[in-house]
């Protein structure tokens, strides 16, 4: 699956006519093009959030980072794309801290992402994280919420 994101340390931003070329040639060939969106200030953000289908905030579980979905999710309402979240738990967050992100932001949380040793034992080891575990079967729980029924038109 195809994955397009953006240099965070870059001088040089890409224009809208490269940000759009490069969504449309894949979405020729792809099924499913996962887009990791620049910071919300970037210039280039709106380019690259008006060609998404569907949105995911990962929304972490510490005071800041919640703090942070938050002020996501309200700049997000304008884009005119369902925006959902993934809810990443740790060890001994409350039970219904998906329930409360989702009360609080009102929006879907699709999946919750716990912990997993061994995303970082695999990234140590030079392997392709999530194959197993905790974050393959978030996932498998983020594909099985896309709404827009994948495979290419005739």
């Amino acid at each position: 699956m195809p994955a397009v994101s953006f240099e965070r340390t870059s001088a040089a931003a890409p224009d809208a006519h490269a940000i759009r070329a490069v969504i449309d040639n894949l979405a020729f060939y792809c099924d499913l093009i996962v887009v990791d969106l620049p910071e919300l200030s970037a210039p280039e953000f709106g380019v690259a959030a008006a060609l998404l289908h569907e949105g995911l905030i990962v929304c972490g579980f510490g005071p800041t980072q919640l703090a942070a979905a938050g002020v996501h999710a309200r700049a997000l309402e304008a884009s005119g794309v369902a925006w959902s979240i993934v809810q990443r738990v740790a060890r001994g967050s409350p039970e219904d801290l998906p329930a409360l992100v989702c009360d609080a932001l009102g929006l879907r949380v699709v999946a919750v992402l716990s912990d997993d040793d061994r995303v970082t034992a695999d990234l140590r080891r030079g392997r392709v994280p999530g194959g197993r575990g905790a974050l393959a079967e978030a996932a498998d729980q983020v594909l099985e919420s896309i709404r827009v029924p994948l495979g290419r038109a005739a």
